[in-house]
């Protein structure tokens, strides 16, 4: 998808963002490459904004580990090993990871979270799916699950938890607000 000058500003962006894309997307850009540019420049916020506006793809990311700063991609996310970013992982599909998930601020799928180790998100965890971890999951703030939860280990949440199906969880649930 190619996103034009007019295209993002019928979308009503605040003008420091639209300035910054006028800057440096003056041809235009492709859509991954203007969220991954937005990453680079330190405009994550903008990054997500974006995504809001024009919603995930159907391209997959493969990758044997990551480790990043912030990653902020359109469509499906698959990590073989760990994942481990400063501040926040947003997908617009889905996200696998073969290995642990760490996120600093937070972590954002607009589908299924499927882990097969531990996710610490300092922060907050949103599926807007289902949400499966082989070991645990720990937040520090809120855990929003649109479907079911399933947790071999413990949940761990600083916040309210949020589910829109069923909890299986192997061990303890430690919550610090509500339970919706």
């Amino acid at each position: 998808m190619d996103l034009t000058r007019n295209f993002i500003k019928a979308k009503q962006p605040c003008a420091d963002g639209f300035r910054w894309f006028l800057r440096h997307c003056q041809e235009g850009s492709n859509y991954q490459n203007l969220l991954d540019a937005l990453v680079d420049a330190g405009r994550v916020n903008d990054a997500c904004w974006l995504l809001d506006k024009f919603g995930p793809t159907n391209e997959t990311l493969t990758l044997d580990h990551v480790s990043a700063t912030a990653i902020v991609f359109a469509g499906r996310l698959e990590g073989r090993g760990n994942i481990d970013v400063d501040s926040v992982v947003r997908v617009g599909q889905r996200l696998h990871s073969g290995g642990s998930i760490s996120v600093g601020e937070a972590l954002v799928s607009g589908d299924d979270i499927v882990c097969a180790g531990h996710i610490r998100s300092h922060g907050s965890v949103v599926s807007g799916g289902r949400l499966r971890a082989g070991w645990g999951v720990e937040t520090g703030r809120e855990l929003s699950v649109r479907a079911d939860l399933q947790v071999a280990w413990d949940v761990r949440c600083g916040g309210h938890l949020r589910l829109g199906g069923q909890a299986w969880v192997g061990r303890d649930v430690a919550v610090q607000g509500s339970i919706d």
